[in-house]
């Protein structure tokens, strides 16, 4: 008991004159209260455990919330009542502007851009005055790149606050893509039926002209406004593919293509009679690329002519072609070998609102501008599992880059003589529900040596045919035009046929050329195709074609 009552013993033998006169209620006095002190050390002793071991639980339980914090990509940022920087954990310290042991200390009036601090120190009062979360997005230039972020700001006690930052870059990117997407599918839902009419009519206007220029002196007057008639036809043929661009459907029909001939070709083909001159910077053994040579022309076209527009004072465009492996540059590459196209203006650049606008159909900052030139070019380059990107500033000029894959083969060279008109002879059927088509498809052929046959669906295609086969005139080709309204289609009267007969020779024709079976014609039993609109040349070399093969 001495241990603990010391003092108390000494005041009562004080008062009782001594050890063995303290009274016997003294004795038990003492004695209650010496229990009362060992039951209340073996309190203290169980609490200092409980302690210890809250102790240790508690900087273990801390260790695991820290390795958490460390995993996950976020950045955790605590902070004062001053809003000054008291901590701060991440997994990736790459999108810090500062390293992070010089961060602690700082303030959010500390961070580079004065707009985003400004936002930042707004989302603190507001999180302290309402005790509520806060959200902000903000974009940020680290490690020389410019990110986009999501800043949550969460209420703690005393006027702290927990920052928790998130890099939304690719998240956002993705949802310009779906919301791109969306309007290139409304616009193509629209434009393939405005685009398969147009080619139905501009076919009969196309073939007219050509059978009337083939009539006449090319020279003479007529014949001048024939071929300004058949430019201008053209060009509406040319707009009317754009359209076709944005629908849904089948890939582009491709083939291995000297990536390095379809930049020189184009560049020089859209620059022709500009005071804009081009610089090419091409790699020695350049990739082939696995292209729809037509469709890629017409994007670089595009591109070189937006920036000849640029420079209407005249300039340099600079076209520089490297082989890249695109691993991880962008998700929508599949292909790992890469050709990256360059093409870079001395223009005024574009103002950082548009940025994002560009590629938007009907988009346009010219005064007689269509709207429709990148956005097309964009639904190209998709379609064929590439990339297009912009950089540019306003007073610096523009680079715009599309990535291609690169094709597995090499590019077939044609050494065929370029001809003009073939004729020939032999038995044609043709089938399609337009009039003129089937009237102006006719007249040509039969100007060409053929004896021809037309129908207007495909149950009287089967019909003709089978009928001309037990008559012993079969005929020697078809042309099959893929769409009738209401009625059996190409694709479907050329199975019927084949299973009739194995050695029908089969030519598909559309209005729409971006059409699944335009794309993949011998996989649906065709021998060749005839997109629309075409005139006496192509379709004479088209039946010419499969006849000679």
């Amino acid at each position: 008991m001495d241990k603990h009552h010391s003092l108390l013993r000494r005041q009562l033998k004080r008062l009782a004159l001594g050890e063995e006169l303290i009274p016997d209620e003294w004795r038990r006095f003492v004695q209650m209260v010496d229990e009362a002190y060992a039951g209340f050390d073996d309190d203290r002793a169980m609490l200092e455990r409980s302690l210890d071991l809250s102790s240790q639980e508690l900087l273990q339980a801390n260790a695991e919330v820290r390795a958490v914090l460390r995993a996950f990509p976020d950045l955790f940022i605590w902070l004062d009542r001053e809003d000054r920087i008291l901590n701060l954990q991440t997994g990736d310290d790459r999108y810090l502007y500062l390293p992070a042991a010089r961060m602690i200390g700082k303030t959010v009036r500390d961070i580079p851009d004065p707009e985003v601090a400004a936002r930042f120190g707004a989302a603190c009062e507001t999180v302290r005055s309402t005790a509520r979360n806060a959200t902000i997005e903000y974009e940020l230039t680290v490690s020389k790149e410019k990110r986009q972020f999501e800043a949550r700001l969460l209420p703690l006690v005393m006027g702290q606050i927990i920052v928790i930052i998130r890099d939304i870059t690719t998240m956002k990117k993705a949802e310009d893509e779906r919301l791109r997407s969306s309007k290139l599918e409304s616009v193509g839902l629209l434009a393939g039926g405005i685009a398969h009419d147009f080619n139905n009519i501009l076919t009969a206007i196309l073939a007219n002209v050509s059978i009337a220029s083939d009539s006449i002196d090319r020279d003479s007057e007529v014949g001048v406004c024939l071929r300004e008639t058949e430019q201008a036809a053209h060009r509406a043929a040319a707009l009317t593919q754009q359209l076709l661009t944005f629908s849904r459907g089948g890939s582009p029909i491709t083939a291995a293509a000297s990536a390095s001939d379809l930049i020189r070709q184009s560049a020089v083909f859209a620059l022709r009679g500009s005071n804009v001159r081009s610089v090419f910077d091409i790699a020695e053994g350049l990739h082939p690329v696995q292209v729809d040579e037509g469709q890629i022309h017409q994007v670089i076209n595009n591109l070189i002519i937006n920036a000849d527009q640029s420079m209407p004072d005249g300039g340099v465009v600079t076209i520089v072609a490297r082989n890249i492996e695109c691993d991880g540059i962008e998700p929508t590459l599949p292909a790992t070998h890469c050709v990256s196209i360059a093409i870079t203006d001395e223009g005024s650049g574009i103002e950082p609102e548009h940025l994002n606008k560009i590629f938007d159909p009907y988009f346009t900052t010219k005064p007689h501008g269509s709207g429709l030139g990148l956005a097309s070019s964009y639904a190209i380059i998709r379609k064929h599992h590439g990339e297009i990107m912009v950089n540019s500033a306003p007073g610096t000029g523009t680079t715009m880059t599309v990535l291609l894959p690169a094709a597995d083969g090499a590019p077939q060279a044609d050494h065929a003589p370029r001809v003009e008109v073939v004729e020939g002879l032999g038995r044609v059927l043709i089938m399609d529900d337009e009039v003129q088509i089937l009237k102006v498809a006719s007249t040509m052929l039969n100007g060409l040596g053929y004896d021809v046959e037309t129908v207007a669906d495909g149950e009287s295609a089967v019909r003709a045919y089978v009928d001309a086969m037990s008559s012993g005139s079969k005929f020697d080709a078809v042309i099959m035009d893929l769409t009738i309204p209401g009625g059996v289609g190409g694709a479907e009267a050329t199975r019927q046929l084949r299973a009739i007969d194995p050695g029908l020779v089969a030519i598909a024709s559309s209005g729409y050329s971006n059409d699944p079976v335009m794309a993949n014609y011998r996989q649906h039993g065709f021998d060749a195709i005839l997109a629309k609109p075409y005139d006496l040349r192509q379709i004479s070399r088209a039946v010419a074609g499969v006849l000679n093969a």
